[in-house]
């Protein structure tokens, strides 16, 4: 609840400037799904994983229910824990850095949904 609060509240001082925050819930490697090699190596306590799980898990809920209104964060939350998932690839130099491949694919999938607002922003402009 605490991210939560805190993101509003930036989110808010963002907007009073005319500018966007985004919250960007990060992959970690204890919410990879797959046991890998990388996941062998560097697993965390099962005390580290439950808990990182059980944030995850709040901080989708609280924002989840924001998101039907643009007026606060909702909008802007971006949930990458799971973007790395899916791959069988070292995309993690431990629990919670990353490999250069795994930098280059957070980097693009940010990039992609920042260009989306940039277009989206740019249309509402001509509209005017």
């Amino acid at each position: 609840e605490r991210m939560v609060a805190n993101d509003l509240h930036l989110g808010s001082i963002a907007a009073s400037e005319g500018k966007v925050f985004l919250s960007i819930l990060q992959p970690i490697l204890v919410s990879k799904h797959a046991l890998t090699e990388e996941k062998i190596i560097h697993n965390p306590s099962p005390e580290t994983a439950a808990g990182y799980l059980a944030f995850i898990e709040a901080a989708r809920r609280h924002f989840r229910g924001l998101t039907d209104d643009s007026t606060v964060l909702g909008p802007r939350f971006i949930d990458f824990s799971s973007l790395l998932d899916s791959s069988e690839r070292r995309l993690y130099s431990d629990i919670i850095h990353y490999s250069d491949e795994g930098i280059d694919i957070i980097s693009n999938s940010i990039t992609e949904i920042v260009s989306e607002m940039l277009l989206e922003e740019s249309k509402k402009e001509l509209e005017k």
